[in-house]
C-alpha cells in the first residue's frame, strides 16, 4: 500500500490544530472570565468612590452655604441650604444600598446622625439668632463645639475619599498586574506553538527537500545536455513515482536531441529570413504612417505655426541631414535645426536675390562647398559639405517658402534629391491653404473688432433665423445663445411680446426692410431703455435675402433725461407754486383789508419765511448747476469735524418730537474742506431725518475713525428708504413715490447736492436703510494728517453724556474726554438728555446749570437724583454761576468748583469719582492761570 505525504502531513496539522485550539479556546475563556469580573468589581469600586466624593462635597457645600448665609443673609445661599438638605439625605439613601468598608459605615453613620441632629436641632437655633440678628449668640452658639464637630466631619469625610480612592488605584494597578501576566501567559503559548510548528515543518522537510534536490540537479543536467543518473530509491510515496517518471522522461528526450538540434537550425535559417522582410515591411509601414499624418496635418490643421513644425518634422525625419531649415518668406517663420543663431539670423535676413533666381528655374539644387572649421569637428583632414536648396510653391507657382539642408562629409544622392523635390512640392499645397486661411482669419477679427469697438448693440441672423454673428456690445446687453437668442432676449426684457413678436417678422420672414421696436431690458441694478432697429440685409448681386442686422442702442440717458425733465416740471412747478400762493394771498390781503398791526407783523413774518423757501429753491438749483459744470468755488480751511457737528445741531435744539444726540467716537477729526459746504451737508442730513420721522423719534449722530478717514453718521427711526428705491437715491430730482411721503415736500436736489459736496472732498456717502425702520447715511472724509492715526489711545473708559450749549467748551471738554479713553455724547436739549441717560446709563454725566428757560441744569441734575436708576451716576457741573448754598445742600455736593478750569482737572475729578459709582454732585474748582 502505498504512503501518501499528504495523508501524513494532514494528520500531523490535525493534531496541532486540535492541541492549538483547546490551548486557545481555554486561555481566551479565563481571560473573558477575568475581565468580566475584575470590570464589574472596579466599576463597584469606582460607583462607591463616587458617591462618597460626592456625599463628602455636598456636606462642604452645604455648611459653607450655611456659614455664608450667617455672613451675608442672601436668600439665595438660603435657598442652596434648603436644597442642600434634600441632596444629602438622597446621596446618603444611595450610599446606604452599597457594600462599604467598615470605615465608611462608620462614615455614613456619623454623617447621617449629625446631619439629622443638625438640621432639626442646630439649623433652626442659628437661623433664629440670623433672624433675631443677635450675632452674640450665634458667636456663642459657634463656639459651643458645634463648628469644631463639623470641622471633624469633614476632615474625616476628606480622610475617607482619600482611602477610598487610594483603594481604587490599587485595585487598578492590581488589575494592570494579572493583564501583564495574562499577556506573557499568552506570549508563551505563542512561543510554545510556533516550536510545534517548526519541528513538525522540520520533520516534514527532512523527509521531502533530498529527493527533491536530487531531481533537481538531475532536471539541470538534463537542460545541459549532459547524461542524467539517478540512483533508485525504494519509496511508496509520490516522491518515489516522481523519480521513476522523470528517469524515463530523460531516457526519451536524450534519444530525440540529435533530430531537434538538426530540425532548430533549419529553422533559425528561415527565421533570420523572415525577420529581415518583418523591418523592412515595418520601415516602409513608418514611412507610409509619417507620409500619411502629414497628409492628415495638411488637411485638419489650420495652425500655420503647428503645420510647419509638423513639415519640418516629416523632413528631417524622412531626409537625414546634418543641419536644416525651413524658411517662410512672407513673416520670415522658420524652424531649424543644427544651426547657430547667427547662422539663422545671416540666412532669415539676408539677400535671397540669387537663390530665388536659381530657384525659379530649378525647384532643387545642391551646392558643394569646403566644410567650415565648426562643420569639420575633430576630422583630421578636409571635409566637403553639400548644401541643398529646395523650393515650396504655390498652387500658382510663387515660391512661398525655401528649404535648405546641409550633409557635411556626404553626398546627397540622385534618389533622395528627386524625392526632396517631391515632398516640398507636396506640403506647398498645405502651407498655402493655412496662409489663405490666416488671411481670412485676420479679416474677420478686424472686422469684429470694428464691430466691437461701436457702440451700438449688433446683431446678425441668417435667412433662417438663427444668430450669427454679434458684438461686444451686444453681449454686454444680454448674452445670447446661437439656437435660443431670441428666448435668451425675451427672457431679460420688460413686456416681452411686442419684442418677441418684432424679431419674429424679421426672423419668418414675414417683414422685409427696415423697422424699429422700443424696449426695456432687465439687469441686476437697474432697468436700461434700449431701442433697436431691424433691417433685411441683401445680396446686390442677386437681390436675394441673406438675413437680418439688428441694432441695440442704449436709450436710457435720453430717457432719464426725459423723465427728469418731466419731474423737474412738476416738481419746481409745486414747489414755486405752494409758497407763491401764500405770498400772493398774504400780500393780497394786506392790501386789500384793514388789519390790525399783530395781524399784518403775522403775514409779513409768512410772506418772509415762503420768500426764504423760494430763494432756498433757487440756490439748490444754481449750487447743482455750479457743481455740475464745475463753476462751484470751494474755500477750504482745517477744522474738527466735531465742533462742525455740534454747530449744526444747535439749530435744531427747540425740535419737539425728535431727540438729537451726539456720540462723539473719534480720536482725530481735523479734515481740510470747506466749512460752510459741509455745514450744508449735515443740515440736509438732519433735515432728512427730522422729515422722514414725522412721528418722531431719535436722531442720533455718530463720528468715530475708520482706517484714515473719519465718518459720520446720521441715523432716525423713521419711514426708512424702500429697497428698489436704493440705487437711485442719489439722483437728481429723485423722490420716493408712496402715499405716507407725498404729503412730505422736497425737490430731490437736497442729496444730489450732498453727494456732489462730499465727492468733492474725496470722501464717499452711502446709506443703509430698511422700509419702516429707519435710515443711516455715512460720510467718509480723509483725515488731514494721516501720520496721527497710528497714535497710541487709551480706551475702555466707557462713555461720558455732556449737556453743554457753548460749542467751544463742549469740543475742548470733549477732546480731553476722549483722550483719556471716554466716549462722548453730546445733547444740546436736557429734556432729551435725560431720555437717553435713563435708556443708556453713561459712566458719568457734565451739566451746564444754563441750559434754556425750559429746563435748566438744576432742574435735570434733580430728576437724575430723584430717578432710581440714575441717582448713582457721578455728575459733573460746569458752569459759571457762582456758588449756591441752599443747591449744595440740596443735591449733597461734595466740591464747588467753577470756570474757567483746566480740562485736565475735569478729567482728573472725573477719574476719580466715576469709579466709585456713589452719585456725587461736583464742580470743577476755580484755578489761578
Amino acid at each position: 500500500m502505498m504512503k501518501s505525504i499528504r495523508s501524513r502531513f494532514m494528520r500531523s496539522t490535525r493534531y496541532v490544530f486540535i492541541f492549538t485550539f483547546v490551548l486557545i479556546t481555554g486561555f481566551i475563556l479565563y481571560s473573558v472570565y477575568y475581565s468580566q469580573v475584575q470590570s464589574e468589581d472596579q466599576q463597584e469600586l469606582s460607583n462607591r468612590t463616587e458617591q462618597l466624593s460626592g456625599l463628602h462635597d455636598e456636606v462642604v457645600s452645604f455648611f459653607l452655604h450655611v456659614r455664608t448665609y450667617y455672613a451675608f443673609l442672601e436668600e439665595d445661599d438660603l435657598e442652596i441650604v434648603n436644597q442642600g438638605i434634600n441632596s444629602v439625605d438622597r446621596r446618603l439613601t444611595r450610599i446606604q444600598r452599597l457594600d462599604l468598608t467598615p470605615n465608611e459605615e462608620i462614615y455614613v453613620s456619623n454623617v447621617a446622625s449629625f446631619f439629622n441632629d443638625y438640621v432639626s436641632v442646630n439649623l433652626p437655633q442659628a437661623l433664629d439668632f440670623v433672624e433675631a440678628e443677635d450675632y452674640e449668640g450665634l458667636r456663642e452658639y459657634g463656639e459651643s463645639g458645634i463648628n469644631e464637630q463639623i470641622d471633624a466631619l469633614i476632615e474625616e469625610g476628606e480622610t475617607i475619599r482619600v482611602l477610598s480612592q487610594e483603594e481604587e488605584r490599587q485595585s487598578y494597578q492590581n488589575t494592570i498586574f494579572i493583564s501583564d501576566v495574562l499577556t506573557f501567559v499568552a506570549i508563551g503559548v505563542g512561543v510554545i506553538l510556533i516550536l510545534l510548528v517548526y519541528f513538525l515543518g522540520l520533520r516534514l522537510f527532512r523527509q521531502i527537500i533530498p529527493p527533491i534536490e536530487e531531481l533537481t540537479g538531475a532536471s539541470e543536467d538534463l537542460a545541459s545536455g549532459k547524461f542524467v543518473t539517478i540512483t533508485a530509491k525504494r519509496r511508496d510515496d509520490e516522491l518515489g513515482r516522481l523519480t521513476d517518471s522523470f528517469y524515463k522522461m530523460a531516457r526519451v528526450l536524450q534519444d530525440n536531441e540529435e533530430e531537434l538540434v538538426s530540425q532548430n537550425e533549419e529553422l533559425t535559417a528561415q527565421q533570420q529570413a523572415l525577420e529581415e522582410t518583418l523591418v523592412n515591411e515595418q520601415i516602409e509601414r513608418e514611412r507610409v504612417s509619417k507620409y500619411n499624418l502629414l497628409n492628415q496635418a495638411m488637411s485638419t490643421n489650420l495652425d500655420k505655426k503647428s503645420l510647419v513644425s509638423t513639415i519640418f518634422g516629416y523632413l528631417n525625419d524622412s531626409f537625414p541631414v546634418d543641419k536644416s531649415m525651413l524658411l517662410l518668406l512672407d513673416d520670415l517663420d522658420y524652424r531649424a535645426m543644427g544651426k547657430t543663431s547667427t547662422a539663422i539670423e545671416h540666412w532669415q535676413h539676408g539677400d535671397k536675390t540669387e537663390v530665388l533666381l536659381r530657384l525659379e528655374k530649378e525647384s532643387v539644387y545642391v551646392v558643394a562647398r569646403d566644410s567650415s572649421e565648426a562643420e569639420l569637428g575633430v576630422a583630421e583632414r578636409p571635409l566637403m559639405s553639400f548644401d541643398l536648396y529646395a523650393a515650396v510653391r504655390s498652387a500658382e507657382g510663387a515660391i512661398v517658402a525655401i528649404y535648405t539642408a546641409t550633409k557635411i562629409g556626404r553626398e546627397f544622392s540622385k534618389e533622395e534629391v528627386q524625392n526632396i523635390g517631391a515632398m516640398v512640392n507636396h506640403v506647398g499645397l498645405g502651407l498655402e491653404r493655412v496662409m489663405i486661411y490666416d488671411l481670412v482669419a485676420e479679416d474677420k477679427k478686424r472686422n469684429q473688432d470694428i464691430l466691437d469697438n461701436v457702440n451700438e448693440g449688433l446683431q446678425y441672423i441668417d435667412e433662417h433665423g438663427k444668430l450669427v454673428q454679434d458684438n461686444r456690445a451686444m453681449k454686454q446687453l444680454v448674452y445670447l445663445h446661437e439656437d435660443t437668442w431670441l428666448d435668451d432676449l425675451a427672457a431679460s426684457v420688460k413686456d416681452p411680446e411686442p419684442v418677441i413678436t418684432f424679431f419674429r417678422e424679421f426672423a419668418d420672414g414675414t417683414f422685409e426692410g427696415v423697422k424699429s421696436q422700443q424696449y426695456q431690458l432687465l439687469s441686476d441694478k437697474n432697468e436700461r431703455v434700449i431701442n433697436v432697429y431691424g433691417a433685411t440685409v441683401y445680396d446686390e448681386g442677386e437681390k436675394e435675402k441673406l438675413g437680418t442686422v439688428f441694432v441695440h442702442r442704449d436709450m436710457t440717458r435720453e430717457h432719464e433725461l426725459d423723465t427728469m425733465k418731466s419731474e423737474l416740471v412738476s416738481t419746481v412747478s409745486h414747489e414755486l407754486r405752494t409758497p407763491l400762493s401764500s405770498v400772493l394771498g398774504f400780500t393780497e390781503l394786506l392790501m386789500t383789508k384793514e388789519l390790525k398791526p399783530e395781524r399784518q407783523k403775522k403775514y409779513l413774518e409768512t410772506i418772509y419765511k415762503e420768500a426764504q423757501r423760494l430763494t432756498n429753491l433757487i440756490n439748490d438749483f444754481l449750487d447743482l448747476q455750479r457743481m455740475e459744470s464745475g463753476k462751484q468755488s470751494y474755500e477750504k480751511s482745517l477744522f474738527p469735524v466735531g465742533s462742525l457737528i455740534m454747530d449744526v445741531m444747535q439749530q435744531f435744539r427747540m425740535e419737539k418730537k425728535h431727540r438729537l444726540s451726539f456720540k462723539d467716537e473719534a480720536y482725530h477729526t481735523e479734515v481740510f474742506a470747506d466749512r460752510d459746504r459741509m455745514y450744508q451737508v449735515l443740515n440736509n442730513l438732519i433735515s432728512n431725518a427730522i422729515k422722514f420721522s414725522p412721528e418722531g423719534g431719535e436722531i442720533v449722530l455718530r463720528l468715530k475713525n475708520v482706517g484714515s478717514d473719519v465718518v459720520i453718521s446720521v441715523a432716525d427711526e423713521g419711514l426708512g428708504i424702500p429697497a428698489k428705491a436704493l440705487p437711485t437715491l442719489f439722483n437728481k430730482f429723485t423722490r420716493i413715490d408712496q402715499s405716507d411721503r407725498r404729503k412730505i415736500g422736497g425737490t430731490g436736489l437736497g442729496l444730489a447736492i450732498t453727494q456732489e459736496i462730499v465727492e468733492y472732498h474725496h470722501g464717499t456717502i452711502w446709506v443703509d436703510s430698511e422700509e419702516g425702520k429707519g435710515s443711516t447715511f455715512y460720510v467718509s472724509l480723509p483725515l488731514e494728517d494721516e501720520a496721527v492715526i497710528n497714535k497710541t489711545i487709551k480706551k475702555g473708559e466707557g462713555h461720558v453724556v455732556m449737556i453743554e450749549d457753548d460749542t467751544s467748551l463742549a469740543l475742548l471738554l470733549s477732546e480731553e474726554l476722549k483722550a483719556n479713553g471716554f466716549n462722548v455724547v453730546h445733547h444740546v436739549n436736557p429734556a432729551h438728555a435725560y431720555e437717553d441717560i435713563v435708556k443708556n446709563p453713561p459712566e458719568a454725566i457734565v451739566v451746564d446749570l444754563m441750559l434754556g428757560e425750559a429746563m435748566s441744569g438744576w432742574d435735570l441734575i434733580g430728576q437724575l437724583k430723584e430717578s432710581k436708576e440714575t441717582s448713582a451716576i457721578p455728575i459733573i457741573i460746569s458752569s459759571a454761576m457762582d456758588r449756591s448754598e441752599e443747591k449744595i445742600k440740596a443735591f449733597g455736593v461734595e466740591q464747588y468748583l467753577t470756570k474757567p478750569y483746566p480740562p485736565h482737572k475735569l478729567s482728573a475729578t472725573l477719574m476719580q469719582y466715576v469709579q466709585q459709582n456713589e452719585g456725587y454732585v461736583l464742580f470743577p474748582e476755580e484755578l489761578d492761570s
